[in-house]
C-alpha cells in the first residue's frame, strides 16, 4: 500500500511541472478580458440579488437571468480559445 502511493506521489509530482509550463499570452485580447471582467461583476451582482430576493417567483426570474448571463460568459470564453465548457 505504501509503494503504491508513493508511486503515485512521484508520477504526480512528475506531471506536475509539465501541466505548469504552458503559458498564455493574455496581452493580445485586452478588450475581451475587460469585457469579461465586466460580465463577472454583473454575474456577482445578480447572485447578490437573487440571495436578497424573497418573493419565489421573482427568485426564479432572477436564477433565469443568472443563467442566461453565464451562457452568454461561456460562449465568450469557447471564442477566446478557452475550449467547450
Amino acid at each position: 500500500m505504501k509503494q503504491s502511493f508513493a508511486l503515485l506521489a512521484v508520477m504526480l509530482l512528475a506531471i506536475a511541472p509539465a501541466q505548469g509550463e504552458e503559458k498564455h499570452d493574455h496581452s493580445a485580447q485586452p478588450e475581451k478580458q475587460q469585457g469579461m471582467h465586466d460580465h463577472m461583476k454583473t454575474m456577482r451582482d445578480q447572485i447578490a440579488q437573487i440571495r436578497g430576493a424573497r418573493d419565489p417567483k421573482e427568485k426564479d426570474r432572477l436564477v433565469a437571468e443568472h443563467m442566461t448571463t453565464m451562457e452568454e460568459a461561456m460562449a465568450r470564453m469557447q471564442g477566446m480559445g478557452c475550449g467547450k465548457m
